[in-house]
Formats: structure tokens, C-alpha cells, sequence
């Protein structure tokens, strides 16, 4: 099982160049564990887009088949649903 969970630390905002182009971003660290086996990593994102602290999953547009492979592309995380309240148990 895989899981991300992007940590309460202030984002670190840097400038990317790229083809010419420089661009301002952030970077966040998160942990991503695999079977129990953490790994600390950052993600990076332009401004105002970061992800709020808590427990996330990659969402299916990070993955694509480059030459018959499963390949990741760029990390896209979704968060993981949490139930906001029990039922309701109804009065008889």
C-alpha cells in the first residue's frame, strides 16, 4: 500500500527555469511510504496551489505507458476521503 502525507512545514518558494522560461514555485516536503518503508521527498508547485497538510493518494493522471511501461509522470495528489460525521440514527 501506498501512502503520502504532506507535512505542516512551511512551503520554500524558488524560481525554475526551463526552455528559457523562469517561473516561480514552492516546494513541500512529504513522506511517501510504501508497504511501511517511509521516504521523505518535496513536491513542487506554482504559488497559492499548495496541498494542505494531511494524508493523500496519487491520482491516476500521474501515471502513463512509455514504451509498454508503467511509468509516473508527475506526482498528482488526491486526498484521501474522511468521513465528516456518523449517521444519523433515526428517531421511532
Amino acid at each position: 500500500m501506498i501512502k503520502i502525507n504532506v507535512l505542516n512545514k512551511p512551503s520554500e518558494p524558488f524560481q525554475s527555469t526551463w526552455e528559457g522560461v523562469t517561473r516561480d514555485r514552492v516546494k513541500q516536503w512529504a513522506i511517501l511510504e510504501v508497504d511501511g518503508l517511509p521516504t521523505a521527498f518535496q513536491l513542487t508547485v506554482d504559488p497559492g496551489k499548495e496541498h494542505e497538510p494531511g494524508e493523500y493518494t496519487l491520482a491516476p493522471e500521474s501515471f502513463g505507458v512509455s514504451n509498454g511501461r508503467l511509468v509516473m509522470t508527475r506526482a498528482v495528489l488526491k486526498p484521501v476521503a474522511v468521513i465528516a460525521k456518523p449517521a444519523a440514527v433515526a428517531a421511532k
